[in-house]
């Protein structure tokens, strides 16, 4: 990892001369530091944790309902493994009705009936592209953004780092909002406004940023193929992954604890079935 003092020094002297720093760590509770070397936005998912070709009803039971968990994500401290996770069908089915009526707490438009499949279509199409299970994709839009395809941007000029879109990735371009939300800016300046209703391949390039990643930060797939590198198995290669998105790469190594904040904990609840994550 590229050392942060080696970061603040670099941002420093960018700003300096005029320039954007987007290097800058966030505050606590927002995203943090991403590695910027030897990012690959075209990253498939490969190993164990590859996934080739869609089922919508891998696994047709009830799940295990909303609880915390605690520790690495290992099945050894009680993390669901991948056999416990419901059906993609099930996941969607279930949530319904709290995604298509997302946006309302950004106050801006409810998703439509064609942006529903638009954005059931762009998981369904990345996650084939490139080997990604879509549960964890949706599981991930859930946290994220609860699935509002006009959820607002995080981060800012403050801290050089700007979170849009579905996935909230990392400096990434695709948005269907670009009006300022609670002091938050959108990176690019454009006029945009709320677009309503949203493009389907803006709702498709949203999910791709954030499932495989933009020029400046990496993706899910990235962070996957990782975390099954340094050891992680099953179900924790993705839990693993999720926290590292949410925190930066790599933070906790394979084998800490992954309850800094809930987060890999609300993918877990979401993959098992919940439709109300719990606190951990």
């Amino acid at each position: 990892m590229v050392a942060k003092s080696a970061l603040l020094l670099a941002g420093a002297a960018l700003a300096a001369a005029g320039g954007v720093n987007r290097s800058l760590p966030l505050p606590p509770g927002t995203r943090t530091l991403k590695v910027l070397a030897s990012l690959a936005t075209d990253t498939a998912v490969t190993g164990t944790a590859a996934v080739y070709g869609i089922n919508d009803n891998e696994n047709a039971n009830g799940g295990l309902g909303c609880r915390a968990y605690y520790g690495d994500g290992s099945s050894n401290d009680g993390w669901p493994s991948i056999s416990q996770w419901v059906s993609f069908n099930y996941i969607w089915q279930v949530n319904y009705n709290s995604i298509q009526n997302s946006c309302s707490q950004y106050g801006v438009p409810n998703l439509s009936d064609d942006e529903m499949n638009d954005l059931e279509n762009g998981i369904n199409d990345i996650a084939n592209q490139f080997n990604i299970d879509h549960r964890y994709i949706l599981a991930e839009i859930l946290t994220e953004s609860s699935g509002c395809v006009r959820v607002p941007t995080t981060g800012g000029p403050a801290t050089g780092i700007w979170n849009p879109g579905l996935l909230q990735d990392f400096d990434g371009y695709y948005t269907c909002n670009c009006n300022t939300y609670n002091g938050v800016y959108n990176e690019y300046g454009e006029t945009c406004g709320v677009v309503n209703p949203c493009p389907a391949d803006t709702i498709s390039n949203m999910i791709r940023e954030g499932a495989v990643g933009t020029d400046n930060g990496v993706g899910l797939s990235f962070l996957i193929n990782a975390a099954e590198a340094q050891g992680a198995q099953d179900a924790q290669v993705f839990y693993v992954a999720s926290e590292w998105y949410n925190q930066g790469e790599y933070s906790p190594n394979v084998g800490g604890s992954l309850n800094a904040n809930c987060y890999a904990n609300k993918v877990a609840q979401w993959l098992t079935g919940c439709t109300n994550p719990v606190s951990c």
